[in-house]
Protein backbone atom coordinates (compact mmCIF):
# COMPACT_ATOMS: atom_id res chain seq x y z
CA UNK A 1 0.00 0.00 0.00
CA UNK A 2 2.72 2.46 0.96
CA UNK A 3 4.30 2.20 -3.14
CA UNK A 4 1.30 3.49 -4.51
CA UNK A 5 0.16 6.84 -1.81
CA UNK A 6 1.28 10.25 -2.88
CA UNK A 7 3.91 10.60 -0.27
CA UNK A 8 5.69 7.49 -1.32
CA UNK A 9 5.83 8.84 -5.08
CA UNK A 10 6.54 12.31 -3.73
CA UNK A 11 9.74 11.37 -1.99
CA UNK A 12 11.15 9.49 -4.81
CA UNK A 13 11.13 13.18 -6.99
CA UNK A 14 13.89 15.01 -7.47
CA UNK A 15 14.38 18.84 -6.39
CA UNK A 16 13.82 21.67 -8.64
CA UNK A 17 17.84 21.26 -10.36
CA UNK A 18 18.01 17.30 -10.04
CA UNK A 19 17.68 17.04 -13.77
CA UNK A 20 21.53 18.73 -14.36
CA UNK A 21 24.36 16.88 -14.75
CA UNK A 22 28.02 18.73 -14.63
CA UNK A 23 28.11 18.48 -18.55
CA UNK A 24 25.45 21.39 -18.40
CA UNK A 25 27.86 23.73 -17.40
CA UNK A 26 29.90 23.08 -20.48
CA UNK A 27 28.44 25.57 -23.08
CA UNK A 28 27.49 27.99 -19.76
CA UNK A 29 31.64 28.67 -19.49
CA UNK A 30 32.39 28.46 -22.29
CA UNK A 31 30.05 31.25 -23.31
CA UNK A 32 31.32 32.88 -20.76
CA UNK A 33 35.32 32.66 -20.87
CA UNK A 34 34.86 33.25 -24.78
CA UNK A 35 32.76 36.62 -24.33
CA UNK A 36 34.97 37.40 -21.34
CA UNK A 37 38.30 36.97 -24.02
CA UNK A 38 36.87 38.53 -26.55
CA UNK A 39 36.08 41.79 -24.61
CA UNK A 40 40.01 42.46 -24.22
CA UNK A 41 40.41 41.52 -27.43
CA UNK A 42 37.84 43.55 -28.98
CA UNK A 43 37.77 46.31 -26.97
CA UNK A 44 34.47 46.54 -25.35
CA UNK A 45 33.32 46.12 -21.89
CA UNK A 46 33.82 42.86 -20.08
CA UNK A 47 30.13 43.44 -18.57
CA UNK A 48 28.99 41.63 -21.48
CA UNK A 49 30.78 38.54 -20.50
CA UNK A 50 28.13 38.65 -17.36
CA UNK A 51 25.48 38.85 -19.89
CA UNK A 52 26.08 36.06 -21.33
CA UNK A 53 26.76 34.00 -18.59
CA UNK A 54 23.05 34.63 -17.15
CA UNK A 55 21.29 34.45 -20.55
CA UNK A 56 23.31 31.27 -21.26
CA UNK A 57 22.34 29.87 -17.91
CA UNK A 58 18.54 30.14 -18.46
CA UNK A 59 19.21 29.09 -22.46
CA UNK A 60 20.68 25.78 -20.94
CA UNK A 61 17.58 25.80 -17.76
CA UNK A 62 14.88 25.99 -20.14
CA UNK A 63 16.73 23.14 -22.82
CA UNK A 64 16.84 21.10 -19.67
CA UNK A 65 13.38 21.19 -18.92
CA UNK A 66 12.07 20.86 -22.01
CA UNK A 67 14.76 18.34 -23.24
CA UNK A 68 14.55 15.15 -21.41
CA UNK A 69 18.57 14.66 -22.27
CA UNK A 70 19.15 18.36 -21.57
CA UNK A 71 21.40 20.27 -24.57
CA UNK A 72 24.44 17.69 -24.79
CA UNK A 73 21.63 15.19 -25.75
CA UNK A 74 19.78 17.63 -28.02
CA UNK A 75 23.31 18.38 -30.03
CA UNK A 76 24.07 14.89 -29.87
CA UNK A 77 20.56 13.89 -31.75
CA UNK A 78 21.38 16.67 -34.49
CA UNK A 79 24.69 16.19 -34.95
CA UNK A 80 24.48 12.24 -35.01
CA UNK A 81 24.25 10.58 -38.27
CA UNK A 82 20.24 10.00 -39.52
CA UNK A 83 19.41 6.25 -39.99
CA UNK A 84 16.12 5.89 -41.72
CA UNK A 85 13.39 3.70 -42.14
CA UNK A 86 14.57 0.38 -43.89
CA UNK A 87 10.92 0.41 -45.45
CA UNK A 88 11.77 3.83 -46.93
CA UNK A 89 12.25 3.47 -50.80
CA UNK A 90 15.86 3.67 -51.83
CA UNK A 91 17.10 7.14 -52.91
CA UNK A 92 20.12 5.70 -54.83
CA UNK A 93 19.82 2.60 -56.04
CA UNK A 94 22.84 0.52 -56.78
CA UNK A 95 23.10 -2.31 -58.80
CA UNK A 96 23.40 -5.60 -57.61
CA UNK A 97 27.46 -6.23 -57.52
CA UNK A 98 27.11 -9.63 -58.53
CA UNK A 99 25.73 -8.36 -62.01
CA UNK A 100 27.48 -7.28 -65.03
CA UNK A 101 27.29 -4.03 -66.37
CA UNK A 102 25.15 -3.76 -69.17
CA UNK A 103 23.37 -6.38 -68.12
CA UNK A 104 19.45 -5.99 -68.03
CA UNK A 105 17.28 -7.00 -65.43
CA UNK A 106 15.46 -10.82 -65.92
Amino acid sequence: MLEVSPVFRQLDAGGRFAKFEPTDAIPVLLTYSCTYLLSFAVGYSPLYAFVALASAAVTTYFLRTKFEFGLMGLLRFLLHPKHFSPLAADRNPLAYPGRRAGEGAR
